[in-house]
């Protein structure tokens, strides 16, 4: 083992040996949080239109859906090994661990091939620690593998474009076509890829116009043409599937028309607030780091033109926050993998600019420029952001329960400033980034620990009371048995009485009075569900549908779980025990 590690770390420099360090610590810190952390109603959504495809099931025909149906597809296949287990939902969050790892992959591979290795490094740490990113990668999501395909996409792109200016027309027809491939694949596992796909085709409308090359129309359209006839083989696929399934109409009305038509709608703000706030270096860095790209795209110095194909993409996902009519917090894993790349090139730009020896150089040469705009720069990237870290961790321990701990944030605050001014005069440049990089981490570490924690290392949000309730209901049904579930999930792993399967807030909008009334009732009186978990979904259906169940079922031990009174036993409720070695919470004593 000792000598597997010297051959890993033998040409690896020591700020990259932390840097690797730091964004295993954060992979690695993903293991217990997914065992231990509340479940998020999609993440049953989603497990259970799986196995309705296991079963055989078309989907938006035999159940509703309004999502592209890569992502169930693949998780159907956990069914075969693990069918209607526990074990199956942890199974489907570790995959997303190893999706986060592809996003990392992929978010370096894009920054190196545009700036280098560190930028690179620097990239991946940046998005490793943005609290946002960490929150949503531990769910069970589409958006994660959606986000390697788009990853992958773009960076397939890049090099097709850069296979361009070398002349290599096989490799890139090659490149163009896998692109072409694989954003289809991102579209079918996740619809809003429809802005990258936009952005792709703007891009190289631009290649032909901007002057940097002169293409021939040939020239222009060989590789275009290519990366179309590479979506249409994967989306020509499954819109043949449904077409022999006779569910194509439904298809596309469901995946597309439908989320265009969304009845509900909300503005950004509120969650790009909090990616600031959360966030406020990677926050300022990625957006100067995104100007001075966007910038460079109309300097005539003749810049290759795939640096700013993730420009395109990034204006295009930033664009769709105003005209998606839901954009919640998962869809903002879109873009910032490639905000932490303009993070990682301005973080960059920034420790060359301010170095002791860069400024004792100005000065000797007088350039009173340097000088004027280095307080600008100060107030921006430090000054604004520190004063937003500082503000932000005053309000997280001002609080009883977090204020014990507030000296000892402090004091690790203090002693990183001081090792990074010590760098800095000392003109170790490579010391300086790392204790800056820390202190710019230091926001984010402190917010992921306070989402979870309590003062006493105890889970805030925890899925025993979750898992209990599936439990309960695997206990008590058979496989053959109906459920009637809201939003809850607790019926995850049982089959579901009406066509649409969830009913949260924004779906009931879209219900006919019909759909939403008569048709319930109906439903259950023919399928018979045994259960109805009575969330708060289900109590805010009409009145006619919860005079039924109240008519038809009566309240188990627990509040929101009804049994149908043609029942008459039931396994009585219990806690069911984890393994000790994911109890956070001591026992009582006995």
């Amino acid at each position: 083992m000792n000598i597997f590690c010297q051959r890993i770390f033998k040409n690896i420099s020591g700020i990259h040996k932390v840097i690797f360090v730091l964004v295993l610590i954060a992979l690695l810190v993903r293991i217990p949080l997914s065992l231990i952390r509340y479940f998020d109603p999609d993440e049953f959504e989603h497990l259970h239109a799986a196995r309705n495809i296991y079963h055989g099931m078309v989907p938006y025909k035999d159940y509703f859906d309004h999502h592209t149906p890569f992502f169930h597809a693949f998780l159907s296949a956990f069914y075969i090994f693990l069918a209607d287990k526990i074990q199956l939902i942890f199974l489907a969050r570790f995959f997303m661990i190893l999706f986060t790892g592809g996003i990392l992959y992929m978010t370096y591979r894009i920054a190196k091939l545009l700036y280098g290795v560190n930028i690179a490094l620097y990239s991946v740490v940046f998005l490793s620690y943005v609290v946002m990113f960490q929150e949503k990668t531990l769910e069970i999501r589409t958006d994660l593998p959606a986000v390697i395909f788009l990853l992958l996409s773009i960076y397939l792109f890049m090099l097709g474009m850069q296979d361009q200016d070398k002349h290599e027309r096989k490799r890139q027809r090659d490149h163009f076509l896998m692109s072409g491939v694989t954003i289809s694949c991102a579209l079918l596992t996740n619809q809003k890829m429809f802005f990258a796909i936009f952005a792709l085709l703007l891009m190289w409308i631009w290649v032909l116009f901007n002057g940097h090359r002169k293409l021939s129309l040939k020239e222009w359209s060989g590789p275009i043409l290519w990366f179309i006839f590479g979506f249409f083989i994967p989306f020509g696929i499954t819109c043949l599937y449904f077409s022999l399934s006779n569910a194509l109409k439904e298809f596309i009305y469901r995946c597309f028309v439908m989320n265009i038509l969304w009845k509900t709608r909300f503005l950004p703000y509120q969650y790009v607030g909090q990616l600031i706030i959360q966030n406020p270096f990677f926050s300022v860095l990625s957006a100067l780091g995104l100007l001075f790209s966007t910038f460079a795209v109309f300097k005539k110095k003749k810049i290759p033109d795939y640096y700013f194909v993730p420009v395109f993409v990034t204006y295009a996902f930033i664009i769709g926050l105003f005209i998606i009519r839901v954009p919640q917090r998962q869809y903002y894993l879109f873009f910032i993998p490639l905000l932490a790349v303009y993070c990682g090139f301005a973080f960059q730009t920034f420790i060359g600019y301010f170095s002791f020896h860069n400024i004792k150089e100005q000065w000797n040469k007088q350039n009173y420029l340097y000088f004027g705009l280095m307080p600008v720069f100060l107030i921006i990237v430090l000054l604004i952001p520190s004063m937003v870290t500082s503000i932000r961790i005053y309000g997280v321990f001002s609080t009883p329960d977090n204020k014990p701990y507030l000296i000892y944030v402090l004091l690790g605050l203090v002693s990183v400033l001081f090792l990074s001014g010590f760098a800095f005069f000392r003109g170790k440049k490579q010391f300086f980034a790392l204790m800056l990089m820390v202190c710019f981490l230091y926001l984010p570490f402190i917010e992921t620990c306070t989402e979870f924690l309590k003062k006493d290392w105890r889970l805030k949000c925890s899925n025993v009371d979750q898992l209990d309730e599936i439990r309960f209901i695997l206990r008590n049904t058979n496989p053959q048995d109906t459920i009637f579930d809201g939003f809850r999930g607790t019926g995850v792993f049982r089959n579901q009485a009406y066509y649409y399967f969830f009913l949260h807030a924004e779906i009931q909008k879209m219900l006919t009075p019909r759909e939403s009334s008569t048709d319930i009732v109906a439903a259950l009186r023919n399928m018979k569900p045994k259960f109805v978990i009575y969330d708060w979904c289900v109590g805010s259906l009409p009145g006619e549908v919860r005079a039924y169940i109240n008519d038809n079922y009566t309240p188990v031990r627990k509040g929101e779980i009804y049994l149908s009174s043609d029942e008459t036993t039931v396994v009585e409720w219990r806690k069911f025990r984890r393994p000790i070695l994911f109890r956070l919470n001591p026992r009582p004593a006995q």
